[in-house]
């Protein structure tokens, strides 16, 4: 991918738009595009940044030194070298970081990657506590032996909840959610010195930077969590037909589905089949209406909102009712009808989507 940099002595952000390259199926969970936003390197010091930052032969290393920090000035910030991505251009949409990460055996003390808000106290930071030991800021360590070692980092924040995880070589390691809802987003890697030993050096090492941005382009099948079986149009091509469930086994475009936006992070769900949404019979708020295929009105009843949950699923929350598509009593029938029912988090009102 081609990265945009711009090197600073002082914080710099660079003003660089998303830019899209393609659809690709996202490391953490479905529903996301490939981006390739630029970064900026912050160094708050006054110092000079090139000889704390580079780039060779697609590996990019920051590192500081403890001896960095002026302690004249009565500062309690840390030096730091940290790549800041521009990510945040819509802080209504969830986005995706990826890349391998590498740290010496003489770093300590130090954080490495930050997924990072503008409200104090919400960061989830990755944090090297003792020379080869990851953990989780002031948490318990979760790995140890790392040092020297190259290893891959995914993480990701969702506006919606507050959402935070980290993962550690696909496995989950930290996750927070909660908090204000009005505050940027973004992702920093690199070093912050967080108490490192005197005159120590703290050095990362990065490469095979991936970012993605959520949007649901492409064509996917909805499973429900609680029966396994996925969204039905049945074959039909009519105005009101049931929208049930049947096994994802199956190759039919019955059971593929496409997202349109529509405008505040709502969507329609198109049958590829009929080329009809899913909506709820009669535009009814009440729980328990069913939810039927229809042609795209103006009652509203047909966009939904997809809501990531803390496991990597998926609510929907329709645009008129409020209400959320669910499987009645988690139903494992095949001719069962889709309803709108009250959000209670329960496995039946939540989906997986998986990218066809």
């Amino acid at each position: 991918m081609h990265l945009s940099v711009k090197v600073s002595s002082t914080v710099a952000i660079t003003c660089l738009s998303l830019l899209a390259i393609g659809k690709a199926q996202a490391a953490l969970t479905d529903g996301f595009t490939q981006i390739s936003p630029g970064y900026s390197v912050q160094h708050p010091y006054d110092l000079n940044t090139s000889d704390r930052f580079t780039v060779v032969n697609g590996v990019y290393t920051c590192w500081v030194y403890d001896t960095d920090k002026p302690f004249s000035t009565g500062t309690t910030t840390g030096p730091r070298t940290e790549m800041r991505w521009d990510t945040w251009a819509d802080q209504n949409t969830a986005n995706q970081f990826e890349a391998d990460a590498l740290f010496d055996a003489g770093t300590s003390h130090t954080c490495i990657h930050q997924i990072k808000s503008n409200t104090d106290g919400e960061a989830l930071y990755l944090q090297v506590n003792e020379p080869g030991t990851l953990r989780n800021g002031t948490g318990a360590d979760f790995i140890t032996g790392m040092a020297g070692t190259w290893f891959h980092i995914n993480s990701m924040f969702n506006p919606a909840g507050g959402l935070k995880r980290l993962y550690i070589n696909g496995s989950l390691k930290a996750s927070g959610s909660g908090g204000s809802t009005a505050r940027d987003w973004y992702f920093k890697n690199g070093v912050y010195d967080n108490g490192m030993p005197s005159t120590a050096r703290a050095l990362s090492q990065w490469k095979n930077f991936k970012h993605w941005v959520q949007h649901f382009d492409g064509i996917y099948q909805l499973q429900n969590v609680a029966s396994g079986l996925v969204l039905n149009n049945q074959g039909s091509l009519t105005n009101g037909s049931k929208v049930t469930q049947w096994s994802g086994t199956s190759t039919s475009t019955n059971l593929l589905w496409e997202f349109n936006a529509t405008d505040s992070g709502y969507y329609e769900i198109r049958s590829l089949k009929s080329g009809k949404d899913a909506v709820v019979q009669g535009a009814s708020t009440a729980a328990g209406a069913g939810i039927v295929q229809w042609s795209l009105g103006s009652a509203q009843n047909d966009q939904w909102k997809p809501t990531m949950n803390t496991d990597g699923t998926y609510t929907f929350v329709n645009r008129h009712s409020g209400l959320v598509l669910a499987d009645p009593g988690a139903s494992t029938s095949t001719s069962t009808q889709m309803v709108q029912e009250t959000s209670n988090g329960g496995s039946n009102q939540k989906w997986k989507l998986t990218l066809h």
